[in-house]
């Protein structure tokens, strides 16, 4: 009899990998369609292609900043009175304060992404001159984040019409995905910072790395996301 049940859990247990397998194997294939549906949406004119490979190269790398300031800063790139733990060399958002769950709201890391990303990408879309066979203008620009658990997404509108033997051409979407788990990262974050007078680790995650250590009778949690991009969240919470 338990050699039938052992059996039995085998078979179920064979039964829910392959499952699992083929969940991930079909959702891999619907994003790779998704991604191609949508290139093909956005219907860049040839004689685009280069200037919009070059901003959202500008895109990328002006987003990669600041998700790293923005994780190792708890969140915040810009802080309250009494919301953060000043450190020697940057500012560290409080998770929780005064025994309440203080963490930022996705939606103001979301948008505080967004500034700084549409107040900075100048420093490097300064080098558009160098496409010195056309005339190009660009207008108002404005920044969408999208923070999710394993990505995060920026759309940049900015309206830009090129020139070239007397032919205009127009494009205004610019796109950058991260695969970092934001979303995954700061919903254990907040886990952590809702259990009250953390004297210990109270959760482990077994593929992101959680540490804390004391500083000035505050506990300041890090989690790596090795995994994922190297993307790291950090974070203060207050001791009782």
């Amino acid at each position: 009899m338990k050699k039938a049940q052992v059996t039995i859990f085998i078979v179920i247990g064979i039964v829910i990998l392959v499952s699992l397998a083929l969940i991930f194997i079909v959702a891999k294939i619907i994003t790779l369609e998704n991604i191609k549906t949508q290139e093909a949406k956005r219907q860049i004119p040839s004689q685009l292609v280069p200037v919009v490979s070059y901003v959202e190269s500008c895109l990328k790398d002006t987003a990669d900043k600041a998700l790293t300031i923005s994780g190792i800063q708890g969140g915040n790139l810009n802080f309250k009175p009494n919301t953060y733990l000043s450190l020697p060399d940057f500012n560290l958002t409080y998770y929780s304060k005064e025994l309440k769950l203080s963490a930022p709201p996705l939606t103001k890391i979301e948008n505080e992404l967004s500034m700084y990303i549409n107040d900075n990408k100048n420093s490097c879309l300064t080098n558009l001159n160098n496409f010195s066979e056309k005339e190009i203008t660009i207008k108002k620009s404005s920044v969408k984040t999208a923070i999710k658990e394993n990505q995060v997404d920026f759309l940049l509108k900015m309206p830009i019409t090129i020139i070239k033997d007397s032919q205009e051409y127009s494009f205004d979407e610019f796109i950058y995905t991260s695969i970092v788990r934001y979303g995954k990262v700061y919903n254990l974050a907040t886990d952590i910072a809702k259990v009250p007078c953390i004297q210990y680790l109270p959760l482990q995650d077994q593929d992101i790395k959680i540490s804390y250590q004391f500083y000035q009778d505050k506990n300041i949690f890090i989690l790596d996301d090795e995994n994922y991009n190297n993307f790291t969240l950090a974070f203060a919470v207050e001791s009782c």
